[in-house]
């Protein structure tokens, strides 16, 4: 007689797996939070998706996917791309949790896709900060843009209606007028609130509080509002950021080989062609093979941000000891205030006046 092996219930499996998915998407979400907090700026005001190569005709955007039955596609982040010059799209998926066992890497190949919903080709007023595009069965929520995204649609606002400063002014008016309120009284309202020293600067996220209850406006109209009426326009992370944000990953992860991270760079060199110098592409090759544990995104924002995009060959000693945050650390920067008396109201509520709302 053979004995009897035990059989766990179905029941108790079930449960077993239902508590493992729930635990997954508990780790996944809080890392997602940890990972979008550390970010420099607020989400969507121009904050650099990642280290942008390659085409300069390229919007790109940081998304996440809805509307999927796994509460865990909901914490998986994207970077869409999309190509000017003939409309054709690319999505990147970016490393976000090792635990949902999903990689990082292409998620859509560069080809011209049609919305799911109307079967017509997507255009550049498709693509906007806040905007849900329907592709190949997915939905993708469009969070955040990168600083040439962004300036590239202020500047062709004929194309991205909800970057054109001047039509939002325009809709602002004309809400205001339909609904029977006084721009005057608005004006003394804001500034009874807002700015009672009548410095002519308020916060923009009270001020979008009190604007919102007037008209609506997308994600995007905001965010072009704010731009275009801040007291201080420069919203790119200094470089000290990108790299304390680049030492921290390497902290977390426990790494500190930086003199066998060099030695490898120094080996790397051709006999005879010692330069001490690498391009690029032979810097993130060269991490790649030493299995440098270090995101791909962040060393690219940093070698970006030290050649400002131009293809220059860099002294690979100088970033290995920039990287070092055991011998070389970087102080926390201090993260702007986005709630800061930055904004200028009192410019937007003149600009208002000038308008003749349409009849």
């Amino acid at each position: 007689d053979f004995p009897e092996i035990p059989v766990p219930s179905p029941e108790g499996e079930t449960r077993r797996r239902v508590e493992q998915r729930e635990r997954e998407r508990r780790e996944a979400e809080a890392e997602t939070r940890r990972r979008e907090e550390a970010g420099i700026g607020g989400p969507g005001y121009g904050r650099p998706v990642y280290g942008r190569r390659g085409s300069e005709d390229a919007l790109r955007f940081l998304a996440r996917m809805e509307g999927t039955r796994s509460p865990v596609d909901e914490t998986r982040r994207f970077v869409l791309s999309f190509y000017v010059e003939d409309r054709s799209l690319h999505i990147y998926e970016i490393f976000i949790n090792r635990h949902l066992g999903i990689r990082q890497g292409r998620f859509l190949s560069r080809t011209r896709v049609k919305r799911g919903d109307t079967g017509e080709a997507l255009r550049e007023g498709d693509f906007h900060v806040g905007a849900t595009l329907p592709i190949n069965g997915f939905h993708f929520h469009l969070l955040q843009a990168d600083d040439f995204t962004v300036g590239y649609m202020e500047g062709h606002p004929e194309q991205f209606p909800q970057s054109d400063v001047r039509r939002i002014r325009e809709k602002v008016a004309a809400a205001m007028d339909e609904g029977g309120k006084k721009l005057l009284e608005f004006c003394r309202r804001v500034v009874a609130l807002l700015d009672p020293d009548q410095r002519g600067l308020c916060r923009f996220h009270a001020f979008r509080e009190e604007l919102g209850k007037e008209t609506e406006l997308s994600s995007q109209e905001w965010m072009t509002l704010c731009r275009a009426y801040a007291a201080q326009r420069d919203h790119r992370p200094s470089l000290d950021a990108i790299v304390w944000q680049a030492q921290r990953e390497l902290e977390e992860k426990g790494f500190e080989d930086f003199l066998g991270f060099r030695d490898y760079l120094e080996g790397r060199e051709r006999p005879g062609e010692e330069k001490g110098k690498f391009t690029h592409r032979e810097l993130m090759n060269a991490a790649r093979g030493f299995r440098l544990p270090l995101s791909p995104l962040s060393l690219s924002a940093v070698l970006d941000a030290l050649t400002q995009g131009k293809e220059e060959e860099l002294p690979y000693k100088n970033v290995v000891e920039m990287l070092d945050y055991v011998a070389h650390p970087i102080a926390p920067p201090q993260v702007p205030d986005e709630d800061a008396p930055s904004f200028r109201y009192a410019d937007f509520l003149q600009d208002l006046q000038d308008v003749r709302s349409p009849k």
